[in-house]
């Protein structure tokens, strides 16, 4: 295997972090998703009781 130059580690970190950043907006989501259907969950509840 060769060594990486700088300019290909420079070019590799960006990849991963905008891969990173994709991520943690997925994740960000999926929680919000989350809370809103408790919350929905809950409105509904309440309703019927």
């Amino acid at each position: 295997m060769k060594e990486l130059t700088t300019d290909e580690i420079i070019m590799l970190s960006e990849l991963v972090s905008v891969d990173y950043g994709k991520m943690l907006t997925a994740i960000d989501l999926i929680i919000r998703l989350e809370k809103s259907h408790e919350q929905q969950n809950r409105l509904e509840s309440e309703g019927i009781a």
